[in-house]
C-alpha cells in the first residue's frame, strides 16, 4: 500500500503544482484502490478460463479462424468501431486520458456481459485496460500465437517476408 501511495505522490508533484490541486488529486487516486471487501469479491466471483468460454475481442485487430473456434466473439459493430477508437493513441496520452479510455473499453464489455475478454493494444496501456477489467468482473486474457514466417525471393533482387501466426491458446492475466 505504501509503494501505491509513494508512487502516486511522486506523480502528482511531478505533474501538480497548486498544493489544493495536489490533495485532491492524491485522495481521487486513493479512492481508486480497491477495498479488501472488494478484492474478496472479485475471487469469490471470478470465474477461470476455460477452452470453449465465450471470449470478447477487445483489440483492434479481427478475430482469426483459429481464435473464432477457440470462442473469441465480435462486438457490436457500433461498440467495436468505439473500443477501437479508444485503443488508438495518435499523441502521448495523459494518466488520466489512459484511465478514462480504459474505463469506457471496460463498460463496453460488461454492458454485453462479457465474463473473459482477449485485449492488446500499446504496453502502456493494457494494465490500465486490466485493471478496469477486472474490477467490473472481466477475466482479461492475452492471445497466445507462434509466428512463422516464410521469405520469398521478389523477382527484382529483393526478398518478400510473410509472418503467418498461429493462434495455440490464452494467457490469463
Amino acid at each position: 500500500m505504501w509503494k501505491l501511495i509513494n508512487k502516486i505522490v511522486r506523480f502528482a508533484k511531478s505533474e501538480i503544482k497548486e498544493p489544493n490541486s495536489m490533495r485532491r488529486y492524491i485522495l481521487d487516486q486513493l479512492s481508486e484502490v480497491p477495498s479488501p471487501e472488494t478484492i474478496r469479491e472479485y475471487m469469490n466471483n471470478h470465474v477461470p478460463y476455460a477452452p470453449g468460454c465465450e471470449v470478447f475481442n477487445l483489440t483492434q485487430h479481427e478475430r482469426t479462424e483459429d481464435q473464432l473456434h477457440a470462442g473469441v466473439v465480435d462486438l457490436p459493430e457500433s461498440a467495436r468501431s468505439n473500443v477501437i477508437c479508444s485503443l488508438t493513441f495518435d499523441r502521448i496520452p495523459s494518466r488520466m486520458d489512459l484511465i478514462s479510455r480504459a474505463e469506457h473499453i471496460a463498460r463496453i464489455a460488461q454492458e454485453h456481459g462479457a465474463k473473459h475478454a482477449m485485449i492488446g493494444g500499446a504496453p502502456f496501456f493494457m494494465a490500465h485496460l486490466e485493471t478496469e477489467l477486472i474490477a467490473r468482473g472481466v477475466n482479461p486474457l492475452y492471445a497466445f500465437s507462434v509466428r512463422e514466417s516464410v521469405e520469398t525471393p521478389d523477382g527484382n533482387g529483393g526478398v518478400k517476408k510473410t509472418s503467418m501466426f498461429e493462434h495455440r491458446g490464452f494467457v490469463e492475466v
